[in-house]
């Protein structure tokens, strides 16, 4: 009775964590503190936006120029993303 689709969920939480990804705030306090305190929920949205991004299925069309954004017109939150993530740590 109550149930939600795959596609359209994972396009939903996709949006949702690349619009906190490119919230300005985020990178410049991570920059001054290296603290997340004030952002809870940026370690889920760095770590997992294309886990669902991947599996949003039609709905990709619809987050692609977030994408896009976060890789090309933000190099401020691109940096943000790549420090939460650990992506350059060994």
């Amino acid at each position: 009775m109550f149930a939600m689709r795959s596609a359209p969920s994972n396009t939903e939480i996709a949006q949702i964590c690349l619009v906190y990804l490119l919230e300005p705030s985020l990178y410049r306090e991570l920059s001054e503190e290296e603290d997340l305190t004030e952002h809870p929920f940026a370690r889920f949205a760095a770590k997992h936006w294309f886990h669902h991004y991947s599996n949003s299925n039609e709905g990709k069309s619809e987050i692609e120029p977030l994408v896009l954004r976060l890789f090309k017109d933000n190099p401020y939150s691109f940096a943000a993303w790549i420090g939460i993530h650990g992506i350059d740590q060994p």
